[in-house]
């Protein structure tokens, strides 16, 4: 879906916190088409609890010769594989960094704050704009609840769940939230 509020004019709020909560939780850089990038992906998988079940999550499920294979680097997984192995490691590392992040973004229960850069005028539709003021930039504190939804959210990889939880919590950024379904930057630190 692509219209207002779904990342036709800007960034969807919740795409945003996404990469923010990814960037947050870290991980591993190289990329899944290198070989230290794979290496990396599979001795996670492979050294963690539930890396079997993340494995089999992703349709993943290689014989152990391929598999060893794939560990000394003598064989390299195909494209469907990589993209398996990706899913695979995303999905078991967020699961493993989310209660953590949730105390981190917690705060002792005083909740994170955020500042949300809006799309400048000039790239929001005439007939969505309301009024001047709806362009400024805003900053709110998200209570650890909220937190801890959008935390639950991001592990599961459930991007539609966390659009829709930005847009209520957009309300309370004031005038109307419709101006900041979409956003230039969402930044926050923990």
């Amino acid at each position: 879906m692509t219209g207002w509020g779904h990342g036709k004019y800007g960034t969807p709020g919740g795409e945003a916190i996404f990469r923010g909560l990814d960037a947050l939780a870290g991980g591993i850089r190289s990329s899944v088409d290198s070989k230290r990038g794979m290496a990396a992906r599979l001795k996670y998988l492979t050294e963690r609890k539930g890396g079997a079940d993340a494995m089999q999550r992703a349709g993943l499920s290689p014989s152990r010769e391929t598999m060893r294979r794939w560990l000394k680097g003598t064989q390299q997984p195909g494209p469907a594989n990589r993209h398996k192995i990706e899913s695979a490691y995303r999905d078991l590392r967020s699961k493993n960094v989310a209660r953590t992040m949730k105390a981190r973004l917690s705060k002792d229960g005083r909740g994170t704050r955020v500042s949300v850069t809006p799309l400048p005028a000039s790239a929001v539709p005439t007939n969505k704009q309301t009024r001047q003021g709806q362009f400024e930039d805003r900053e709110m504190t998200i209570r650890p609840g909220d937190w801890n939804r959008a935390v639950d959210l991001w592990a599961n990889d459930d991007m539609s769940g966390l659009e829709e939880w930005w847009m209520d919590i957009a309300g309370d950024l004031g005038s109307p939230p419709e101006a900041y379904f979409e956003v230039a930057h969402i930044g926050f630190s923990a």
